[in-house]
């Protein structure tokens, strides 16, 4: 199916315990996908460092070897098979919900499915693959486009989702970039564009240091004991902290996280005229019980179509998309690896960063 390269930009398919798998790799990167478990990314490395940013959760890929709950959860099944990584959310990106008569699983209908695969370009100095998958409860048709440059430490995605059914369809759209303690440690810092901060972690994460309902800025959240919170420093294991705030109507698309003591970090950047908000979720080995046992270790990025995740409630605060039959939305999103211990005050759509002058 691939050229027999070994050098340049190359892929490789191969299967992990009889899921069909491919990687992409350049000098800078190798992108490895899970094509037969929800197109999810579970492998995002950084060559020059060998730092893999994605989550993995530790018994994550043996899951694909034959795994069967003992029995199905009220929310689906997207716990017992979440091993990481970066998955997207459509069409609900929050829990389990009943819609216009159709039962919506936590997180939608893509992130398990199967997806098909096509090659659409293969040379030393790019490669790039398009994955389409197709709802079954909801009738969307999602396209996504991976593409890796020669000299870029990028990788570039475009997206089309189609309505394919005679009705208009009501959706919620979201990427879940979820990074894990192959990266992130107590040195880590996250940066993103200034714009209002909401706790959303209260209700449901009782071990949040912010107050019930906090709004404020990512560099200054209230806290429950009355002080101000940098959310923008990531906390160790120790801490054991859980939490979820809502970026809203930000002003641009982009959000880096960044090992100021490594000097190495990621960043997304994204079109924000589809994803006009982004959540941060932080689970730094706070959650006991199933599924965490008080030892995950992760934090997301995740540019969403909404501020308000479940699609039920989405559409009654006016937060949906809505597709018209045959009408399609076309979006883009990059992420993109760096090597500098500065503040970052901007990643673009090429994958490059802007940094803050230090004093």
């Amino acid at each position: 199916m691939f050229a027999e390269r070994n050098y340049g930009c190359r892929m490789m398919e191969y299967s992990i315990h009889g899921c069909r798998a491919v990687s992409m790799e350049n000098r800078h990167l190798r992108v490895s996908v899970l094509v037969g478990w929800g197109c999810q990314i579970y492998e995002f490395l950084d060559k020059r460092t060998d730092t893999d940013f994605m989550m993995r959760e530790r018994r994550g890929l043996s899951r694909l070897n034959g795994y069967q709950p003992s029995k199905a959860d009220a929310q689906g099944a997207f716990w017992d098979y979440m091993m990481g990584g970066w998955f997207e959310m459509f069409p609900n990106a929050g829990r389990s919900c009943e819609f216009n008569h159709t039962v919506y699983g936590q997180h939608g209908e893509v992130a398990y499915q199967p997806w098909d695969m096509e090659v659409i370009a293969d040379t030393p100095d790019r490669i790039a693959l398009k994955f389409t998958v197709e709802t079954m409860r909801t009738d969307f048709r999602l396209e996504r486009i991976m593409e890796l440059r020669g000299d870029a430490g990028a990788l570039f995605i475009r997206e089309n989702v189609t309505n394919q059914s005679a009705d208009p369809q009501e959706y919620v759209w979201g990427h879940h970039f979820t990074m894990g303690e192959a990266f992130l440690n107590g040195h880590c810092e996250i940066d993103a564009p200034d714009c209002q901060v909401v706790d959303r972690s209260a209700r449901e994460q009782p071990r949040s240091q912010l107050r019930q309902g906090a709004t404020g800025t990512l560099s200054a959240m209230p806290g429950k004991d009355g002080a101000m919170v940098d959310e923008r420093c990531v906390l160790d294991k120790s801490a054991h902290v859980n939490e979820t705030l809502y970026l809203r109507n930000m002003p641009e698309g982009w959000a880096a996280v960044t090992d100021r003591k490594r000097a190495v970090g990621v960043g997304l950047s994204w079109d924000v005229s589809v994803f006009p908000h982004a959540w941060i979720w932080k689970e730094f080995c706070s959650s006991s019980g199933f599924p965490m046992h008080g030892r995950c270790y992760a934090m997301s990025i995740e540019p969403c179509v909404s501020s308000v995740p479940i699609i039920r409630d989405a559409s009654a605060a006016g937060e949906t998309r809505t597709l018209a039959s045959g009408e399609c939305q076309s979006t883009w999103i990059t992420a993109a690896v760096h090597h500098d211990a500065r503040r970052v005050t901007g990643v673009s759509k090429d994958g490059k960063f802007t940094y803050r002058e230090e004093k």
